[in-house]
């Protein structure tokens, strides 16, 4: 079974206690500049991991295709927005209000809001699709892979929020998800492969 090409959503429901919503900053989560980039898409990158294995039903991610070989949540695109990470400094307590939606067949995007003493930090996208290997232990024959089943699904509208999540914008509506893609997450795409 998988989920259909429309865009669907999923319930809230409580997710496992390992996914705190709000850390208290020290020494792995800083850098001299304030909170550290590469911790925060780490952790993120898990969050977004841990919200498809929740929508998907399991309770933890194991994914497998039709052969029962892994599937894993490839990142296709990343964007921060209003970072003030260099405000952030030892002690300081970070909250992460994270949501999933369904972008297409094969794409899903988490939406990870970031407040620090009530004021945003951060705005941080992900969208990824799903991928294996045709051949176990290369990453040359990495293919896309049908989303698992969702169990949590009910209708579009309204993306799975995390527990203790306070929403200040709506989602993307089911119409405007390609604008959002071409105006939003394809520029800041570019940019990434121009670097390499």
């Amino acid at each position: 079974m998988t989920l259909s090409p429309s865009l669907s959503v999923f319930e809230a429901s409580p997710l496992p206690q390992d996914m705190p919503a709000v850390y208290r900053l020290g020494m792995p989560q800083l850098c001299l500049g304030g909170l550290s980039e590469t911790w925060l898409l780490k952790e993120l990158g898990h969050r977004h991991w841990m919200l498809l294995a929740f929508a998907a039903g399991h309770a933890v991610p194991a994914f497998r295709d039709g052969r029962g070989a892994p599937v894993y949540a490839a990142f296709s695109a990343v964007r921060i927005d209003e970072a003030d990470f260099a405000s952030l400094g030892e002690n300081d307590l970070l909250t992460v209000d994270s949501s999933l939606s369904r972008l297409s067949r094969t794409r899903f995007r988490s939406r990870h809001r970031l407040t620090a003493a009530g004021r945003p930090v951060g705005m941080v996208d992900m969208v990824s699709t799903f991928v294996t290997r045709r051949e176990a232990g290369r990453n040359r024959s990495i293919a896309r892979a049908r989303s698992p089943a969702c169990r949590r699904c009910r209708r579009a509208g309204r993306p799975m929020i995390l527990p203790r999540s306070r929403r200040r914008s709506a989602p993307t509506p089911a119409g405007d998800t390609s604008a959002f893609l071409r105006t939003r997450l394809w520029p800041a795409w570019r940019a990434i492969r121009r670097r390499w």
